[in-house]
């Protein structure tokens, strides 16, 4: 459902655009597949005790121990896991407040960053913002409205024109960063913390399952340009949602020597630096909420799944 990864897509002009300017992992990997394990796992950078949640949180929070250190201003939408993975402690300025979380919208989130940032949030230090929109989840997307528009012919409509949306409303915001000059200055990471199955083989939604339209996300990212200059990155291997922190912690001037698992790996390595090892090195994954455990190996090409759910094992080429 987006244009870099699906050439048949042509309702996602923005994000297209984002990812010709900058850089798109070509085979990008939630290690959960679903959000209960998926966001705690993005935030410590690694992969953790299949629990929902080990408590206290925040000595294995690796993203939030980087915010820290260098003071940087938190404008964050606090959905019920967010809130309880941070540190109460922590000075957030918290976006859609008042907000029912299934309300969270991309495009509000989106409008109301931006309108701090034109008030002059930036000039109060350096900003870290995130936000986890709730508009594609499977409960929004199962009842269809209206006629159907040929401009979404072969997908499922309502997420195919939710996508639509996002996608315009994203561009506004990369707009944003460019007009006030904050866009060469910005790490910028578009991704899902895990995929959903909208009707193929007629599974549909997640939870249980590692099925290959669940364990497959896009990933797309602005690196300033003055990064890119010292750093590489191979787009072509396989990379997962752990590996989201510890490529800030690189960028940030922070280098991460790699790790075996269960720690992430920077996407990006010193320019020179040897990558061989990420198109031979197996990976774990896992549901979030049930014994159903998968390997992908060859490069994220072969996925494996022992599903003790269901009592099957499933293979599949994903070449």
């Amino acid at each position: 459902y987006v244009s870099p990864y699906n050439p048949r897509v042509r309702f996602t002009p923005s994000f297209a655009r984002f990812a010709q300017e900058d850089v798109a992992f070509d085979r990008a990997f939630t290690r959960y597949g679903g959000t209960g394990l998926s966001m705690p796992a993005i935030w410590s950078g690694s992969m953790i005790l299949h629990k929902e949640y080990v408590l206290p949180f925040q000595p294995m929070n690796g993203l939030e121990k980087l915010l820290a250190v260098n003071h940087y201003r938190l404008l964050m939408s606090m959905d019920h896991i967010t809130a309880q993975i941070v540190s109460s402690s922590l000075p957030i300025e918290p976006l859609d407040q008042g907000r029912e979380e299934m309300q969270y919208d991309f495009c509000a989130s989106l409008d109301e960053l931006a309108g701090r940032l034109d008030h002059g949030a930036a000039a109060q230090g350096p900003i870290f913002a995130s936000t986890r929109s709730l508009n594609l989840h499977i409960s929004k997307l199962t009842v269809r409205v209206g006629a159907p528009d040929p401009a979404y012919g072969g997908f499922q409509e309502p997420a195919a024109a939710t996508v639509h949306r996002m996608d315009a409303c994203f561009g506004r915001f990369m707009d944003t960063l460019k007009r006030t000059g904050l866009y060469d200055n910005s790490i910028v990471i578009l991704t899902s913390d895990h995929g959903d199955a909208l009707g193929e083989a007629r599974r549909w939604g997640h939870a249980y399952t590692l099925f290959p339209e669940i364990v497959r996300t896009p990933l797309l990212m602005h690196v300033p340009a003055r990064l890119r200059a010292r750093f590489t990155a191979d787009t072509g291997a396989a990379v997962y949602s752990t590996d989201i922190t510890p490529t800030l912690y690189t960028l940030l001037g922070y280098p991460v020597e790699p790790q075996e698992w269960p720690l992430g790996r920077s996407f990006f390595v010193p320019a020179g630096s040897d990558q061989s090892w990420r198109t031979t090195t197996p990976a774990l994954i896992a549901s979030s909420y049930g014994p159903v455990y998968g390997v992908l190996r060859d490069n994220g090409h072969a996925l494996y799944i022992a599903d003790g759910v269901n009592r099957r094992d499933y293979a599949y080429d994903l070449s």
